[in-house]
């Protein structure tokens, strides 16, 4: 019988699964199946397409922190992403938004819940390194919460 013994090997080297940087790969997960869902239930193609290229992005960032590889690429996918936040954000939003009305507008702020939750993963790991994905988290849950906001129809009561 085979026994877990709660130590993995991550980068070549054992280390215990109870380490930070399986709490951040466990997010990154979490949060590319939830934008998977989102994904799921959006009746729009572009918006499916952009979807599953977030997906990729988070994919890549797992496989690039697994690999010890440089994170830097997500700084330029940051700006890319704030570009497209002042594209569907609404300024005249003034009221807290209560996620429900949709299906995929709830998983949006669903997802940048998690979305938040992975940023403080990789901000606890204290690793510099992984700054470039801090600034790409933080612009995607932004995204997510437009997203969510145009998709629940928010944006309709103040146009």
């Amino acid at each position: 019988m085979l026994k877990d013994h709660s130590y993995t090997c991550f980068q070549g080297i054992k280390i215990k699964k109870s380490e930070k940087i399986f709490d951040l790969l466990g997010e990154l997960d979490k949060l590319n199946t939830v934008l998977g869902i989102a994904r799921a239930f959006s009746q729009k193609k572009t918006l499916k397409r952009q979807l599953f290229l977030l997906q990729q992005e988070i994919l890549r960032a797992g496989s690039l922190i697994n690999l010890n590889k440089d994170l830097g690429e997500f700084r330029k996918k940051a700006i890319l992403l704030e570009k497209e936040v002042e594209k569907i954000k609404n300024p005249n939003l003034k009221e807290f938004v209560k996620p429900g009305e949709t299906k995929t507008g709830a998983f949006f702020h669903f997802a940048r819940v998690i979305c938040r939750q992975v940023e403080r993963e990789v901000v606890a790991c204290q690793k510099k390194e992984y700054l470039p994905l801090v600034e790409f988290l933080n612009r995607l849950s932004s995204f997510l919460f437009w997203l969510g906001v145009k998709e629940e129809k928010y944006l309709l009561t103040n146009p």
